[in-house]
C-alpha cells in the first residue's frame, strides 16, 4: 500500500513525540504530565488561600488577584513536581537504568502522540476537517485505520466527560464513506 500526505503527517507526529519522549525519558515525561494535573488541582483548590495571603502586599483588584494567585499556585505546584522528577531521574541514572528510562519515555511519547492525533481527529469529526482530508485520502492511507480505531477508543473512554458538555458523534467516519472529514 502506498503512503499519502495523511500518512506522512501522522508519521511525523508520532516520530516527533517518540523522539521527544526518548530525550526526556519516562520519569521527566511523567513528571511533566503529573505536574500539569497536580498544578491544575492545586491552583483550583488552593489559589484562594494564596490570594488572601498576597492581598496585603499587592494592590490588585480582587479579580486580578485571583488570576495571579491561580497562575502562581499552578506554576509552583508544577515546578515542585518537576523537581521531584529530576531527583528521581538522577536516582535512576545512578542505578544504571537510564536506557530503560529513555525507552519508557519513547513509548510514553508515542502514546501522547496517539492521544493528540485522536483528539484532532475527534475535533475534525465535530467541526469538520480540511478539504484535502476526504474519503480518497482516507482510503489511500495506511495509518488511518489503526489511528481511527485508537481515536474511537479514546472517544468512547472519555465519552462520559464530553457528553456532559458537548454533543458527541458515536464513531469516526469510515474511510469508505464518500464524505470523509469535511471542513
Amino acid at each position: 500500500m502506498e503512503y499519502n500526505y495523511l500518512d506522512i503527517i501522522l508519521a511525523v507526529v508520532f516520530v516527533g513525540f517518540a523522539i521527544r519522549g526518548y530525550l526526556k525519558g519516562l520519569i521527566l515525561s511523567l513528571a511533566s504530565l503529573v505536574g500539569l494535573i497536580v498544578g491544575l488541582y492545586a491552583a483550583w483548590h488552593f489559589s484562594d488561600f494564596l490570594a488572601q495571603e498576597l492581598a496585603p502586599f499587592l494592590r490588585l483588584s480582587e479579580e486580578s488577584l485571583k488570576i495571579v494567585s491561580f497562575i502562581l499556585t499552578f506554576v509552583l505546584a508544577m515546578f515542585i513536581v518537576y523537581l521531584i522528577g529530576i531527583l528521581l531521574e538522577k536516582v535512576v541514572k545512578v542505578a544504571g537504568l537510564g536506557f530503560l528510562n529513555k525507552l519508557g519515555g519513547l513509548f510514553l511519547g508515542l502514546i501522547k502522540g496517539g492521544l493528540l492525533i485522536s483528539i484532532i481527529f475527534y475535533l475534525f469529526v465535530l467541526i469538520g476537517g480540511p478539504a484535502w482530508l476526504n474519503s480518497s485520502t482516507l482510503k489511500g492511507s495506511f495509518l488511518y485505520e489503526p489511528v481511527s480505531k485508537l481515536s474511537s477508543y479514546v472517544v468512547s473512554e472519555m465519552g462520559e466527560l464530553f457528553n456532559q458538555k458537548y454533543q458527541q458523534p458515536d464513531t469516526l467516519p469510515d474511510k469508505n464513506n464518500d464524505q470523509g472529514i469535511i471542513l
